[in-house]
């Protein structure tokens, strides 16, 4: 399985990047739970100080002058040799898949098991519609961060999924 990283401020690279556009990066102190690292910015409509919990987006447009960035993080990667280079999986053994998920889902939600649900959706014959399992992984997410903040608070939670072809 593979899996990219989340833009997160905190991270030694995008909170440089932040920092060295005019931005301020929060880091939570130690122990406090559900509690993550932001880029701060002042809203222009209500003048309050907010905190953007990632350092790319697409259209955070206050953010984007203080270094949050639209730039996705490429990578590319070959399947064959991925494939080829694994000692229990041939040719023949392996299906693929992808999924794109907010961190209001992988913040509560484990990657594996965000996997799991996605693939038996997909390929077995018993399992869940592949809605119905994206909206079971959502509920999940939801009741979680119902659960952490009391019910004052929840993040956006979206999951899209794409069965590919070799």
């Amino acid at each position: 399985m593979y899996v990219t990283r989340e833009d997160k401020p905190d991270l030694p690279e995008e909170r440089e990047r932040v920092e060295r556009m005019g931005g301020q990066v929060y880091i939570p102190p130690p122990g406090r739970y559900g509690a993550s690292s932001r880029v701060l910015f002042i809203d222009k409509k209500t003048d309050r100080m907010n905190g953007l919990a990632m350092s790319r987006s697409i259209g955070d447009w206050d953010a984007g002058k203080l270094g949050v960035i639209p730039d996705p993080t490429v990578a590319v990667l070959d399947i064959i040799e991925l494939i080829n280079g694994s000692p229990s999986c041939g040719p023949g053994d392996v299906e693929v898949f992808a999924f794109s998920a907010t961190d209001g889902l992988l913040d509560y939600v484990e990657i594996d098991n965000i996997a799991e649900t996605v693939a038996n959706s997909l390929y077995d014959e018993d399992g869940p519609h592949p809605l119905s399992a994206c909206e079971s992984l959502i509920t999940s997410a939801a009741t979680l961060w119902w659960k952490a903040k009391n019910g004052t608070y929840r993040d956006d939670i979206a999951i899209a999924v794409s069965k590919l072809n070799l």
